[in-house]
Formats: C-alpha cells, sequence, structure tokens
C-alpha cells in the first residue's frame, strides 16, 4: 500500500507539471493574458515537485517504516536512497518533465497545490492522496479518446484494454456489480473477479490472497472458513524499553542489545559494524543495504569493518560488488560485453542475454523486435520492427 501511493504521488506531481505548462490553471481562458502569471505558476509546481520529493527522502512513512521514538531514522541508515541527494528520485522525476508537457488533456487546479504541499510536509501519509489527486483534472468527455484515464474527465476511466501503447476511449467507471473487466471501479471500490465489490468488513467472508478486506483487517483461513480478521496491533517500542529478540531493526531505528532497544548506530566507511543480523544490527554500515557499500568480516565473527563493496578483480564480500558482478567463483568481474557469456544472466548496460546465453545489443532503429528488444529510446512497431519512441497522443 505505502509502494503504490508513493507511486501514485509522483504520477500525480509529474502529471502537474507538464499540464501546468501546456495547459495553464483551471479557469484561464484561451489566449487570454499570454505570459502572464506564467512564472508564478511555474513556482507553484516547483514548489509542489520539491515536497513530493522531500516527503519520500524523509517521511518514514512515505517508504513503509516508521522510526520509533529514540530511533535511528531511515534517511541517515541508507542516505544514498533516501538522504537529501539520495539515489535518481530527482532525476527520474524531472526525466518524465519533457514527456508530459504535450498533454493537452490535463488542466491543473492551482487552487489545490498549496493543500497538497502542507499535507507532504507534515507527512500526513492519510491525508495527502485525497489533497493532491485534484490538483490535476483530465477534460476528455465520455466517448473521446484517451492514451489514460488521466485525460478522462472526472467520473469516467479511459477503456484501452489496459494496454498503454494503444488510444482507448473514455468511459464512465463501473458502478457496485458492474463489470470491470475494462474499465474501473468508481468510489473507490474493489475489483473481485471482473466485478466491482464494497471492501469487505471485519467478519466477512473472504477469498484468501485476494486482498478484499477493508483496511486494518486481513484474510485469515480459520476453521469455518476465511473471514476478514483484525490485524494484530504492532508493538511499539522506544529506545530504553526492555526487549527479547528484536526491536524493529532497520525499520524503527532500534536494536535489541543485552535485552534493552537502543538507536541503531550509524557506522561510515572504516569504522566498526555488526554484519549479522543484516536488518536488526546494533552498528549499521551506512548505504549497506540499498547503497554500494558492505560490512566487511574478516575474522567470521559477525564483527567487521563498514566499507565501500569491492570492484572488478576483487573477491565477492558478501556476494557483493561494486560496479561488477559476482560470479560463480566467488570473484567480482566486470559485466560481460556483446558476444560474450552472460554471468548469471546479467550483461552490460543496454545489452540483454539472449537465450544461448550470450549478450547481444538491442535492435536499432528499422531492425527486427520480433526475438530481441529495442534501443532504449526506441519502441517495437506493429510490424515488430523497432521505431522511434513516441508519447501516445490520442485525439478527441
Amino acid at each position: 500500500m505505502i509502494i503504490r501511493k508513493i507511486g501514485f504521488l509522483m504520477a500525480m506531481t509529474l502529471a502537474v507539471m507538464g499540464a501546468v505548462a501546456c495547459e495553464g490553471t483551471v479557469g484561464e481562458g484561451e489566449g487570454e493574458g499570454e505570459g502572464e502569471g506564467e512564472g508564478e505558476g511555474e513556482e507553484a509546481i516547483d514548489t509542489l515537485t520539491d515536497a513530493l520529493l522531500e516527503a519520500v527522502r524523509t517521511c518514514p512513512e512515505f517508504i513503509g517504516v516508521s522510526t520509533a521514538e529514540g530511533g535511528t531514522p531511515i534517511t541517515e541508515l541508507e542516505p544514498a536512497q533516501f538522504g537529501a541527494g539520495g539515489a535518481d528520485l530527482e532525476a527520474e522525476v524531472r526525466a518524465n518533465f519533457d514527456a508530459l508537457l504535450a498533454n493537452p488533456a490535463v488542466i491543473v487546479d492551482e487552487s489545490k497545490i498549496a493543500g497538497c504541499v502542507a499535507a507532504l510536509e507534515a507527512c500526513e501519509i492519510d491525508s495527502f492522496e485525497a489533497l493532491c489527486a485534484p490538483i490535476f483534472v483530465g477534460t476528455r468527455a465520455a466517448a473521446e479518446g484517451c492514451a489514460d484515464s488521466q485525460e478522462c474527465s472526472p467520473g469516467l476511466g479511459c477503456n484501452n484494454d489496459d494496454d498503454r501503447d494503444q488510444c482507448g476511449v473514455c468511459e464512465t467507471l463501473a458502478g457496485l456489480g458492474e463489470s470491470c473487466a475494462d474499465i474501473s471501479c468508481a468510489d473507490d471500490r474493489l475489483c473481485s473477479n471482473d466485478i466491482c465489490i464494497d471492501e469487505l468488513s471485519e467478519g466477512d467472508a473472504c477469498e484468501p490472497f485476494d486482498d478484499n478486506c477493508e483496511d486494518g483487517t486481513v484474510c485469515v483461513d480459520l476453521d469455518g472458513g476465511a473471514v476478514c480478521t483484525a490485524e494484530p496491533e504492532p508493538t511499539e517500542l522506544a529506545a530504553g524499553d526492555a526487549c527479547e529478540d528484536t526491536c524493529g531493526g532497520l525499520i524503527s531505528g532500534l536494536a535489541c542489545v543485552d535485552s534493552v532497544c537502543v538507536a541503531v548506530n550509524v557506522a561510515a566507511i572504516g569504522e566498526a559494524c555488526d554484519v549479522f543480523p543484516l536488518t536488526e544490527v546494533a552498528n549499521h554500515c551506512v548505504n549497506s543495504i540499498l547503497g554500494d557499500n558492505v560490512c566487511a568480516d574478516d575474522n567470521g565473527d559477525a564483527q567487521g569493518t563498514c566499507a565501500t563493496a569491492p570492484g572488478v578483480g576483487n573477491a565477492c564480500v558478501q556476494g557483493r560488488c561494486a560496479d561488477a558482478i559476482c560470479n560463480d567463483e566467488d570473484q567480482c568481474v566486470a559485466l560481460p560485453v556483446a558476444g560474450e557469456a552472460c554471468v548469471s544472466f546479467e550483461c552490460a548496460e543496454d545489452l540483454d542475454c539472449n537465450a544461448e546465453e550470450i549478450c547481444e545489443g538491442r535492435a536499432a532503429a528499422g531492425e527486427s523486435c520480433a526475438e530481441r528488444n529495442c534501443q532504449s529510446d526506441l519502441d517495437c512497431g506493429d510490424d515488430d520492427v523497432c521505431v522511434a519512441a513516441e508519447a501516445l497522443v490520442c485525439p478527441a
């Protein structure tokens, strides 16, 4: 659920950025006041984008963790991924900007941006979706063309058979008991076995693994059949509390040491760290879960030194290498190039491992894509030939 919400919000922000640049704000007259207020609109969207990025980086709730009282935040434990300059998050958001600028089917209600930004800045995960979703508004009416549901007016969805590479038409969202095989359900109802249903309440019969139970409940298969059952409340521990074997580890920022919860210590490069258990260590090597560092255990005593993962020509450490891959001989080797045998089905960038487990280049423009992928800036066309990638633009 957390990851889905992050995806929603990132898509929302990208859509808002692109739409405001090409359409202006809701209520503007077409062609009227050209250039007027343009800087203010762009500034508001920049503020929204910055708030989104900061929320994903610094609000534990947005990335599925909840730092306990006195615990060490995940943003300090894994800053390469979640810190102020972390990972490629900003690049990923900004890289989609140009592609979204050309969408003429979405306009922006700029008056909603302040409320959305406030929710992001306050880390209000329970309210941000309701506050942020109304910022972008689709303009396509029923029976008009669409590339996705974002382009359709409120209450409508894009029926294009879940194929994002073909145009569909905007249709009324399915109601309770109606088929959702080709269209989404209205009013946040669930699509179960291609029929729109209400979320099941605690005590209702359910089908295991269907995920139809309301928030806070889960489908449990009991002796009398599967029913939606309240999820157990998680144990809430704080630094200084007594513990038996765990205090939540990296999720809470606490480790169980001598039967007491203590804040996880961040070990920098060259400092002592704990190797095991990986997510419940008292001394965590910074960026060793999602980054390029590793806690190197030289003596086999589960105590090590925080170091950068080894590169080409060195022995792997815990199966890890930096800018390389660990082969069957436990050695870091360069990713194979075209014509070389794949290593663990991996190849160098922009190459694929074929059926014979040989690395091969991707098809160029005009070449067949029937049996191999196209280069990253190309799409596989209708005739199984690689063509220039273009944003899908569907006429109204």
